[in-house]
């Protein structure tokens, strides 16, 4: 009986030794665990990375060389600043607005975004509201619609949100260069480039905001080749850049309205056939049933009766389509909608143009796109929604738009107003909309031209990314 009752308690003290020996080893285990996952927060702005097959060895061959030829150093540590500005800005709202955090591959330093690294047009020196407008040095155009206060402030914050996101995403498809190209083009091998922009007021912002960003590229004084007198924003100015680079800024222009439009710009403005332009870029035109007993209807009915010789009929006369353009022009071509509400239509039509184009035609039209003047109103009015700021003093600047050309004013915010959603849109000390949207507009330029060259032969650096 004492032997059996000795080996009973023999055998409990074993299995509590052993039962001991294996929590032990179950927490060194959580611990270790524990400590790789803190080691892996602390490296997330460090050297940790963590291979993301989804990228492919040729996206990660062009993510390792961006890297390298922007100076990001992984291992370089952030200030808390920058840090705090990265979790912010890595929030995205869901369907029923709530926030979560977006999930990069890690092959993709969060330390990468840099915002001082893109090319912004910020307005310096700072703005004053209700003040003239800011008159920025070497400029080949005029920054208008200048915006400063506490709305303009908001929105900008915002806008920096929706900048840190898009530019994640565009990494993570293997684009690194969005916002931060060193040219406007990519260059040709053996001659220059030549670009026309033709559109209406919103076009003109979009290219004086595109020249502003690449003002230390310009060259000599811009050249006025067509316009009425005392009016030069309703003509075509001619710009030249480094790396021989020409950029004809047609805005608010008569001949439009002209079925002989695209002889009138080869023969009498641009003396320089269509085809030997490198791309053709179109805005949304202004129309007449739009315009009667505005300013803009009286200057195009001015130059009708000046210019008898341009066969202008303004009245009657539809200015160019996407479909039009590319009848007369084999090159590629651009569409850049409008920032107001109603662009979305416009933009949605030019799609559907170009759709046709690409299934009618004998080989099908591939150097043909449409950007979305509006694709960022939507991310920015989430990014309202979800932003850190007490309802009570959340302004709606989402929009963040103005009419007002030449002296500085803010943000409308009285959404009731038409112009809240269709007027231009604010630039500041801080950028504006139009920023992002020059952006894929350059994006959308290098991929047609590098696409057009390598089918001529005359291109052969591997292409650094894709446009979404």
């Amino acid at each position: 009986m004492k032997h059996t009752l000795a080996s009973f308690v023999l055998s409990l003290t074993l299995f509590s030794l052993v039962s001991l020996l294996h929590q032990n080893q179950l927490l060194d285990e959580t611990q270790k665990a524990a400590g790789h996952f803190f080691n892996r927060q602390q490296h997330e702005d460090g050297p940790y990375q963590e291979s993301a097959p989804s990228l492919g060895a040729k996206t990660s061959r062009r993510l390792a060389k961006a890297n390298t030829a922007s100076n990001l150093n992984p291992d370089t540590p952030q200030t808390s600043e920058r840090r705090a500005l990265l979790l912010t800005n890595t929030e995205t709202a869901d369907a029923e607005g709530k926030t979560k955090t977006s999930n990069l591959p890690s092959s993709i330093p969060q330390s990468a975004f840099d915002l001082a690294k893109f090319r912004m047009c910020r307005v310096t020196p700072q703005p004053v509201e209700k003040a003239p407008n800011v008159p920025m040095k070497r400029l080949a155009m005029p920054i208008e619609y200048q915006c400063a206060g506490k709305p303009y402030d908001q929105f900008a914050s915002l806008l920096e949100g929706i900048i840190s996101k898009t530019y994640q995403e565009k990494m993570k498809a293997g684009n690194t260069e969005w916002g931060q190209r060193q040219s406007i083009v990519p260059p040709h091998s053996t001659r220059g480039r030549a670009i026309l922009i033709m559109g209406n007021s919103h076009t003109r912002q979009q290219v004086s905001t595109l020249l502003c960003q690449y003002k230390d590229q310009i060259v000599g004084e811009p050249k006025l080749l067509f316009a009425m007198p005392d009016q030069p924003t309703y003509g075509v100015l001619q710009i030249q850049l480094r790396g021989n680079l020409t950029i004809y800024s047609a805005t608010n222009c008569p001949f439009v309205y002209s079925k002989k439009w695209h002889e009138t710009l080869e023969h009498k403005i641009l003396q320089r056939p269509l085809a030997s332009l490198d791309a053709i870029v179109l805005g949304r035109f202004n129309q007449f049933s739009e315009s009667t007993g505005t300013n803009f209807y009286k200057i195009m009915m001015a130059y009708q009766r000046q210019f008898p010789e341009l066969g202008l009929d303004f009245e009657n006369a539809a200015a160019p389509t996407v479909t039009d353009v590319a009848k007369v022009y084999p090159g590629p071509v651009i569409y850049v909608g409008m920032f107001a509400w109603y662009g979305k239509r416009l933009h949605r039509e030019a799609q559907a143009m170009i759709d046709s184009l690409q299934q009618t035609q004998q080989q099908g039209r591939t150097n043909l796109r449409a950007i979305n003047g509006r694709q960022y109103i939507t991310a920015l009015e989430e990014e309202f929604h979800t932003s850190s700021t007490s309802s009570s003093e959340r302004l709606p600047v989402y929009e963040c738009s103005t009419d007002t050309r030449h002296n500085v004013s803010t943000c409308i915010t009285d959404t009731e107003s038409y112009r809240f959603r269709n007027g231009h849109r604010c630039m500041g000390q801080r950028g504006g909309h139009p920023d992002l949207i020059a952006w894929d507009l350059i994006d959308s330029l290098h991929d047609l031209l590098e696409d057009d060259d390598q089918a001529s032969g005359l291109y052969n650096k591997p292409k650094s990314g894709t446009t979404n």
